[in-house]
């Protein structure tokens, strides 16, 4: 196949007063894809997509204390197929769904703030998006077609200065999608997730810890999911916590070393997005295995400076 795409894009802020804007773009792109297949490998072989896609947005911002923030913002972004996702089968059960992909249109409202007072910084975010012709794979059948998705979704984000030296530092988000064509959850959605940290700056010595804690996940469509990491949905998956450890050291303002390990307590867990496994010819096969992560993991990192 071979792809095209022009564009335009324009981004302005009007500043109402000094604590108060609006922000808003206007993107247009001019997208064109050729199916250069031969007609024995494609139905669609030689024949051309054109469209033109729009997408915007228009964010309001408002400051309400030192160092704070509060906005609302609602956009829309429309979405060309690509490669992968065109190469499939068609819904209707042809070998190409070069044209029966439609592009995938989200319009999302977001609304945020962070606020600022003292050793406390808290920052918080939440959103509702409906996305028209979301693009689905499954991978079961090679087949890509169009659905209609909700995904509501929010992150919790908070750094508490103890003293000097010491930072407490917390995060929780959770993503929440709904297959309404099929009237199931849709795939690939990561499950609730909580990370919580402590960290020790002093002089040129630095550590820290951190512990992360994801919960089970039970919404999920076998068979399903998206080009990224050629990633599916394998079924449930099981919650898990993982605790780290670092270190650091600047004995100048050009070298940083750090040292660190990761799983300290050597647990077997895997991820409920992981990267699927593919067949290797002579060897195990581990297709639809969900891939465990590594065991307890050691690293040391040094970083030069030269500025």
């Amino acid at each position: 196949m071979r792809f095209t795409q022009r564009g335009v894009f324009s981004e302005g802020t009007w500043f109402i007063n000094d604590a108060d804007r609006l922000i808003g773009g206007l993107r247009v792109d001019w997208h064109e894809a050729r199916d250069k297949r031969m007609p024995n490998q494609s139905v669609t072989a030689g024949q051309t997509d054109k469209r033109t896609l729009t997408s915007g947005f228009l964010r309001y911002e408002q400051d309400f204390a030192p160092g704070s923030t509060w906005f609302v913002g609602l956009g829309h972004a429309a979405r060309f197929p690509d490669y992968w996702e065109r190469m499939r089968r068609s819904p209707e059960g042809s070998n190409s769904s070069f044209l029966s992909t439609r592009p995938e249109k989200t319009t999302q409202l977001d609304i945020g703030t962070r606020w600022r007072h003292g050793p406390l910084d808290i920052s918080a975010s939440a959103f509702y998006g409906r996305v028209d012709d979301y693009i689905l794979i499954n991978w079961d059948r090679n087949q890509t077609r169009n659905v209609d998705a909700t995904v509501i979704g929010g992150e919790l984000d908070g750094a508490w200065q103890l003293n000097p030296q010491w930072q407490a530092v917390a995060s929780l988000s959770y993503v929440y999608g709904q297959n309404r064509t099929d009237a199931k959850p849709l795939a690939q959605q990561p499950p609730l997730e909580l990370r919580l940290g402590l960290n020790y700056a002093q002089g040129p010595w630095s550590a820290g810890v951190l512990w992360r804690l994801a919960a089970a996940q039970h919404r999920y469509d076998i068979g399903s999911g998206g080009i990224v990491n050629n990633g599916k949905d394998l079924g449930p998956s099981s919650g898990f916590g993982v605790l780290s450890l670092n270190a650091g050291w600047r004995p100048n303002k050009t070298l940083l070393v750090t040292a660190g390990v990761d799983n300290v307590f050597n647990k077997t867990y895997s991820e409920h997005l992981s990267k699927s496994g593919a067949n290797i010819p002579g060897n195990v096969a581990f297709v639809n295995r969900r891939i465990n992560e590594p065991g307890r993991v050691f690293w040391l990192k040094a970083q030069v400076a030269f500025d």
